[in-house]
Order: structure tokens, then sequence, then C-alpha cells
């Protein structure tokens, strides 16, 4: 460098000494030629003026010598200037050179730091996408567990409906075959009357065949033995018939047993349909949780465009001045700022919504099973007094039997008195003979039949013992069942509980990563200050291209860093939404299931309506104003749409536990839910009459006159 610039200096100094060389000897010669060619002098003159151009020649040797002499001090002048120049440039170099070499061990350090903690988020990413894909594997373990668990309640409903069919076969064979005892009795309290009238005509005729008493003395002891057979054959029979009535008292009674059976049988079922009707709410609930990930999926896209144009926007910014660009990425800070306030306002907001949702779900929730325990134990009560009226009119019905056979016993012993008055007379009493052979016949030939009725009703019988302990046998599994949901909703609250600190926990973790977002900031905002710095020291240096290409590195790796530190907290974001959307799954699944069985009393009740409290009401009402944005009002529209079609296309049975769904969404009355409620019960019920609206006639009528 200093032998260049040497050799600059002196090829400088050469050529301005030709050039003043050049000069003065132009300016001397016409000078010379002047005083030359001006006058011819005479001799004398001549004589003196050639001593004159001596001197003239040496004042210009002196005057050029002066002139060089002057041109040599500039020239120092000048190199000493190019001198203190160089020593500067030196100077700053030097300067360059640490400056740089701090940049430098700074940049290795921040780029270290960087490096370890993208290996350490790294690794909790990892962890966390591990924990992920073992939470995906049991949602769909449990999505299979859902789908195998209601194939097998369609079998139980399938062999629960043929069980049922066949119990009310089996019921209507017992009903016909009591009608038909029931028309045998009454055949022979017939049979008995025409006895009774036989009996009078015998005593009149008694009365005609007095005087032939003495001849038919000798044939009394031989009609003795023949009665006494008949009356052993009466008492056999009589003994058959008491037999027969203890029988008959113990089929009713085994009857009722049966029907009471039945009927909680079919009280299990309506258990078992609602409990399939939460899982396919439940099952829906997933349907519209799955809708709303694709609609954050598609709102995350949107993110990321926004993001990429504010990339692009950045690379756009880059060829920009040094102040342009200073303003862009202020800007840029300034929308980012605002970014973070309005989704930190946006998820307090909803984070409160949610725990008002959750704090009131729970309250009602509560207040619904206190009040089914209530009905249930109101319920109890009421089924114990009715068996112990039960139990008074069985016992009035055996008092009025046992008078009844008190009246035929009397009635058997005045036979007995007008057969020892018959048997004065041989020929009628010959005729009785026969007649009472015949009618032992008929009552041998009745006794086998009632026999084979008895063998036929006993095995009757031992099948309904055998349903009866096949009914038992499902009540238990059904009440095992009962105890497991039991045990299942006290998981479920504690898991509730679990949710609910996860939930705190999740929102810390979201602060500290916010917090790191604006220390990264920060530092990429410093980084950038560094760049623009060092841009304007190393303007004149020839490394300055490879620093800011490794400056331009770190500031590439630092928002990469970024946009890994946002997708970080976007997964958060998504966790904290998860967990909201199984907080709200599972308090409407408590929810669905409290309504069930709330819709059983119902269906036992058989038209009884539930008081509601003016709590729940006002509740039920500012939650239904709580919903009042747009995105919620469609929600409400696509479930309300849902639950009409499957109100409209299942039976009356189904269709009863959507009652309350329906009544929510379309805003029904108690009134108007009552009168729902009590249409589809007359539809499903045999007997009664069809409930009229209470809600007045013509066009203020909310149904229409059939006449």
């Amino acid at each position: 460098m200093f032998a260049k610039l040497k050799k600059k200096i002196e090829e400088e100094a050469q050529t301005e000494l030709t050039k003043s060389y050049q000069t003065t000897s132009a300016t001397s010669s016409p000078n010379s030629v002047r005083k030359l060619g001006g006058r011819r002098p005479s001799a004398s003159s001549t004589d003196s003026r050639e001593s004159k151009p001596s001197l003239e020649t040496s004042e210009d040797a002196v005057s050029v010598l002066r002139h060089k002499t002057e041109q040599l001090k500039r020239f120092e002048t000048r190199l000493q200037e190019y001198y203190n120049a160089l020593q500067q440039q030196l100077d700053l170099k030097a300067k360059l050179e640490e400056e740089l070499e701090k940049q430098k061990l700074l940049t290795v350090t921040s780029v270290e730091k960087t490096e370890q903690e993208c290996e350490a988020k790294i690794k909790t990413v990892t962890t966390e996408k591990l924990e992920l894909e073992k939470k995906l594997n049991s949602a769909k373990m449990l999505n299979n567990s859902i789908i195998e668990k209601q194939q097998n309640i369609d079998e139980l409903e399938g062999f629960q409906t043929q069980e049922m069919a066949k119990v009310k076969h089996l019921f209507l064979n017992c009903q016909q075959e009591l009608q038909a005892k029931d028309e045998k009795i009454s055949q022979l309290n017939s049979e008995l009357e025409v006895t009774k009238s036989s009996v009078t005509r015998l005593e009149s005729e008694n009365k005609v065949f007095q005087n032939q008493l003495d001849k038919e003395e000798i044939e009394r002891e031989k009609l003795k033995e023949n009665y006494e057979d008949g009356l052993k054959t009466i008492g056999d029979l009589k003994e058959t018939k008491d037999s027969l009535d203890e029988q008959v008292s113990k089929l009713k009674e085994e009857l009722q047993e049966t029907s009471s059976k039945y009927y909680r049988a079919e009280e299990k079922l309506a258990e078992l349909r609602d409990k399939n009707d939460s899982i396919n709410h439940s099952h829906e609930l997933l349907v519209e949780s799955t809708n709303k990930m694709v609609e954050e999926k598609s709102c995350f896209i949107t993110h990321l465009e926004e993001r990429v144009q504010t990339l692009e926007q950045r690379l756009a910014d880059t060829n920009l001045n040094g102040d342009d660009q200073l303003n862009a990425v202020f800007a840029e800070r300034d929308n980012l700022e605002k970014k973070l306030e309005e989704s930190r306002q946006h998820l307090k907001i909803m984070l409160e919504s949610e725990l008002q949702i959750i704090r009131s779900t729970k309250e009602n929730s509560e207040k619904d099973f206190n009040a089914a325990l209530e009905k249930l134990k109101n319920e109890i009560l009421a089924m114990e007094k009715k068996s112990q009226s039960d139990k008074n009119n069985y016992e009035k019905e055996i008092n009025e039997l046992a008078a009844m056979h008190r009246e035929g016993r009397e009635e058997i012993e005045n036979l007995r008195t007008v057969n020892m008055e018959l048997k004065d007379n041989e020929v009628k009493q010959s005729k009785v003979i026969e007649d009472l052979v015949k009618s032992s016949e008929n009552a041998t030939s009745e006794k086998t039949q009632i026999e084979k009725v008895m063998e036929e009703f006993k095995m009757a019988l031992t099948a309904e013992k055998s349903d009866t302990e096949k009914l038992k046998v499902v009540l238990s599994e059904k009440e095992k069942e009962l105890s497991q949901l039991s045990k299942n909703l006290v998981e479920e609250n504690q898991t509730n509980e679990r949710v609910n600190v996860k939930l705190k926990e999740s929102g810390n973790e979201i602060i500290n990563l916010q917090s790191l977002l604006e220390t990264t900031e920060k530092e990429k905002q410093q980084f950038k200050e560094e760049l623009l710095k060092s841009a304007e020291l190393s303007q004149g240096a020839a490394e300055k291209s490879v620093k800011i290409l490794e400056l331009n590195k770190s500031a590439a790796a630092l928002e990469n860093e970024l946009l890994e530190r946002n997708k970080i907290i976007k997964l958060q974001q998504q966790r904290l939404s998860d967990m909201k959307k199984t907080l709200q799954r599972e308090l409407k699944m408590q929810a669905v299931d409290v309504n069930n069985g709330d819709f059983l009393s119902d269906s036992n009740s058989r038209g009884s309506m539930i008081p509601k409290d003016a709590n729940q009401a006002e509740l039920m009402h500012k939650l239904q104003n709580l919903d009042t944005e747009p995105m919620l009002e469609d929600i409400n529209f696509r479930y309300l749409k849902h639950v009409v079609l499957k109100f409209m296309t299942s039976r009356e049975y189904e269709s009863q536990h959507l009652i309350k769904a329906i009544s929510v969404l379309l805003h029904f009355t108690p009134e108007e839910e009552g009168l729902i409620r009590d249409t589809l019960e007359w539809k499903m019920s045999w007997f009664g009459s069809k409930p009229k609206p209470k809600f007045g006639a013509g066009q203020m009528s909310k149904t229409i006159s059939t006449t």
C-alpha cells in the first residue's frame, strides 16, 4: 500500500516539474525575441546590451529554482497530509477490525445460546409431539370402543325387544287362561243352581213317596253304603276345589309379580335407550368438535398467510434505505404488539365466558340431580303405599272367599239333610244315584281336564319363572352398570377438576411464552440496530459483505426461532381449545344424563308435570342471551335442525327424550312442553283420552281442532 502511494506521488511530482519547466522556457523565449527585434541600436548600445542577457538568464534560473523549491515544499506538505490520512485510515482499519472481532464474538455467543435454546425447544416439542401421538392413539382406541359398545347396545336392544315380546305373549296367554277358568267357575255355579232347583223338586216329590218308606228300609243300608261312597267322592272333590282355589290365588299373585317385573324391565329398557341417546349425543358433539377443529385450522392457515405477507414485506423492506428500513421495522413491531394485545384480550374473554358456562352447568346439573333423587324417593314411597293398599285388598278378597266357602259348606249340609230325606224313596234314590254317578263321571272328566290345565299352567309358570330369573340376571347386570355409571360420574368430576388445573397451568405457560416472544423481539431489534451500525462502520471495508451475510444468517435464524415460538404458542392455544372442548363435552354429557333421569321419571308418572325453579329459568334465559354471536347462532341452528329431524324420524318412545332439547331451542313455555309430552304418552298408552290444550280457541289456539 505505502509503495504504491510513494510511486504515485513521485509520478505526480515529475509531471508537475516537466509542466513548470515547459512554461518557464516558453515565457523566456518570446521575451528574448521581442528584445532582439524591437530596435536597431548602434554599435555602442549593442555592446552594452550584450552583457544584459547573461544577467537575465541567471535571474531566470534563480526564479526557476525558487519555483522548484516552492513546488518541493508543496509536495512535502502534500506528502505529510497523505501520510497523516494514511495513519488515520490505518487507525480506522484497526478500530473496525476490533469492532468486527467483538461483533464476531457476540454473534458466536448469541448463535450458541440460540442453538442451545433451539435444541431445548426441539426436545420439548418432540416430547409434546410424542404425548400428542399417545393421546391420538388413546382417542382412536376410545372411538373404537365406543363403536363396539354401540354395536353391543344395538344387539342388546334387539334381544330385549324379543324378550319383551315373549313376556307380552305369555302375559296374554295367562290372561286368556284366567278368563277360561272364570267361565268354568260360572258354569259350575249355574250347575249348582240347577241342582238346587232339582232339590226343591225332590222335596215336593218326597211328600208323595212317604208311604213307600217301609218297603224301602231294606234297601236303605245298601243306599247308605253307596251314599257314604258318594260323600267321600264329594269330599275329595271339595278338597280338589280348595286346592284349585289356592292355586288360582297363587297364580294371581305370581301374575302380579310378573307384571311388576315387566314394568321394571320396561323402565330399565327406557334407561338403556336414554344411555344410547346420550352416547349418540356425545358422538354428535365429537363431530361438531371436529368441525370446529377444521375451522380453527382454516384460521391458522389465514394467520400463516398473513405471516407470509409480513415476511414478504420484510424482504421488500430490506431493499430500502436505513431510515426507511427502520420505519418499516417499527411499523411491523407496532402491528405485532397490537395483534398480541388483541389475542390476549380474546383469550381472556373466552376463558371468562367458558368458566361462567362451566359454573352454571355444574350448578344446573347438581340441582337436576337433587330433584331427580327427590322424585325417586317420592316414587318409592308411592310404590310402598300402593303395595300396602294391594295387600289390604288381597286380605279382603281372601276373607270374602272364606265367607263363600262357609256358605258352600252350609249348602252342602243342607244337601245332606235333603239326601237323608230322599233315602225313603227307592225309585227316586236310584235315580239320584244314577245322577250322582253321572255327576261323578262328569266331575272326574272335569278333574282330568282341570289337571291337564294345571299341568299346562305349571309349564307356563316354569317358563315364566325361567324368564323372571333371566330378568333378574338382567336387572342385576343393569344395577352393576348403574353403579359403574355412578363411579364414572365421580371420576368425571375428578377429571373436570384436573382439567381446570391443567387450564390454569396452560394459561401460565402461554403467559411465559408471550414474555419469551417479547424478549426475542427485543433481541431481534437489537441485532438489527447492530447490523445497521456495522453497515455504516464497514462501508469502505472489503470484508463487509461476508460479515453482513453472517449477520443476515443470524437474523434469519432468529426469525426461524420466532416462527418456532409462534408455532409453540399456537400448539399451546390448540391444546387449550382442546381442553375447553373436552370440558364442555363432559359437562354436556353430565347434563344429558341428568335430563335422561328426568325423562324416565316423566315416563313413569305419565303426564305428571315437573315444576321448574325460578333460578333455573333465569339461568337458561341468561345462557340464551349470551349466545348472540353469529357463529353460535349458526351452531344452534344446525343443532336444532338435527334435533327436529331426529324427533320427526324416531319412534314415540325415542322422541319423548328429545322434548327437552326442542323446548329449549324453540323457547317453549312449560305448558307447551307438557302438552307435547302428554300427547306422546297418549300415543304410547293403550287407554286414556287425548290431552286438550289450554291455550285458547280459534286463532289463539296452538293446535288445530279435529271437528
